[in-house]
């Protein structure tokens, strides 16, 4: 599961284009609850993305006013959010996210391992 994270984190780390992990946390954190709203079909807005986080309002607009500049997200409506698919799509192939599903695999396995369930038949 770390082997997972750390592939993860700093493939999303280079992918938006800041130097260590440290200095995207939020708007990584602020990008994938949009992303999990959007999956569940639940309106993304600062408030309500503020109080997901327990983070303070003004964190979770400067991280989407970057988003947004990079063209990640989309603004939806008056106050709301979500992501912008075309960006993702137009990505797949990048460098930074090859190691990606192989990761997560990876992880599966292990995981499976740990709770019994890779036990041959």
């Amino acid at each position: 599961m770390a082997r997972m994270m750390v592939t993860c984190f700093t493939a999303m780390q280079k992918q938006y284009g800041h130097k260590h992990l440290g200095a995207v946390a939020i708007t990584l954190l602020v990008g994938m609850t949009i992303r999990s709203n959007d999956a569940d079909g639940t309106r993304s807005t600062i408030i309500g993305i503020a109080r997901q986080l327990n983070v303070p309002r003004t964190s979770v607009r400067r991280s989407i006013l970057e988003l947004v500049r990079q063209g990640i997200i989309m603004a939806e409506g008056e106050s709301g959010f979500t992501n912008n698919d075309d960006y993702f799509a137009g990505r797949l192939d990048a460098d930074c996210a090859v190691d990606i599903p192989t990761a997560i695999l990876n992880a599966a396995a292990d995981l499976n391992r740990l709770l019994g369930n890779g036990k041959a038949q």
